[in-house]
């Protein structure tokens, strides 16, 4: 337990750190947070409601084909509230996933802890193609546009990674055998056999609604699209050069990879780091400030994710 609370310490001093350093670089600004109008954190509070509910509907979706298990995204809403709130104060935005699978559970009672978090596992590939699909396509458009020449590598760079990821795709759709077969090769390389059997009779499930997973595919570009339309509307006022939406789109969901590694609590630091450099391809020199205008309004919004875990009551009405 000690030695968990001394890394946990180490971590929120360089987190810490990082933002020390870049308000002492003047590369941060705290002062454009009180300038922050009432109807902008308004619209960026039912931006992120939208953004949650959306996460949710995926994931209840994902739950009854896999499982065949009837879980309403209002159920899940909560728990996925919830899960935001433990993201806030633990290192990593995938630290309260282990707490939305224990609150899943109890609801659910005759749901493995295995296969909910195979679930969690195969939620999280989802936004990943939804970050890559929204970079990828803004960066087509800015690159047809002949727009920011001085960033290109890094607009060809996404077009490249979404073309191979678009090729993967429609290899899974056209010839799902082919990722059974890699998981079965991988369950004889590395341990966690139980893991891989899980993951591929869930992958069998999922395949066998492709409709669905469709569908999943667009809630996580839907989900991006939110989460960078917020970021934008937040922080636009504040720009310093002209840049358009698409253009913002083309760079904000590599930051929120960036909110992922297990290193910073809510991507604290790491965030505003990687936010600084983005937005420098755009020649904006302000990315780490505007980053901390987004973490403040998401980190009250996520806060609140304390209402639902202290009203939070066990519904045996879940329906397999």
């Amino acid at each position: 337990m000690t030695k968990k609370i001394v890394i946990l310490a180490l971590k929120f001093i360089f987190s810490l750190g990082i933002v020390y350093w870049l308000y002492t670089s003047g590369k941060i600004d705290f002062s454009y947070i009180p300038q922050l109008s009432f109807d902008v954190v308004f619209y960026g509070f039912l931006l992120s409601i939208l953004n949650l509910f959306l996460i949710s509907l995926r994931l209840s979706i994902l739950i009854k084909s896999s499982l065949k298990v009837i879980f309403s995204p209002l159920k899940i809403f909560p728990l996925n509230w919830i899960g935001s709130f433990f993201n806030s104060v633990l290192p990593g935005s995938v630290s309260g996933d282990f707490v939305k699978i224990y609150y899943i559970k109890r609801l659910a009672q005759n749901l493995s802890t295995g296969n909910l978090l195979t679930n969690i596992i195969i939620d999280r590939i989802f936004g990943l193609i939804g970050m890559v699909s929204l970079t990828g396509l803004s960066s087509c458009y800015i690159l047809w546009g002949l727009k920011l020449e001085n960033a290109a590598h890094l607009f060809r760079a996404n077009i490249l990674v979404f073309t191979i990821m678009v090729i993967v795709l429609l290899t899974v759709f056209l010839r799902p055998s082919i990722i059974t077969t890699f998981l079965k090769v991988l369950s004889r390389l590395i341990p966690f056999k139980g893991l891989f059997h899980r993951l591929t009779e869930i992958w069998q499930n999922i395949v066998s609604v492709k409709r669905k997973l469709l569908v999943c595919i667009f809630l996580s570009f839907l989900v991006q699209v939110s989460s960078a339309l917020m970021f934008f509307l937040l922080t636009r006022e504040f720009y310093t050069v002209k840049l358009s939406l698409l253009e913002v789109m083309s760079i904000v969901p590599i930051g929120f990879m960036t909110l992922a590694i297990p290193i910073s609590p809510g991507g604290l630091g790491v965030g505003h780091a990687a936010f600084q450099q983005l937005f420098q391809f755009l020649g904006e020199e302000n990315g780490a400030s505007f980053f901390n205008i987004y973490f403040f309004v998401w980190m009250c919004f996520n806060l609140l994710g304390l209402i639902p875990y202290a009203f939070f009551k066990e519904d045996k009405t879940i329906q397999k």
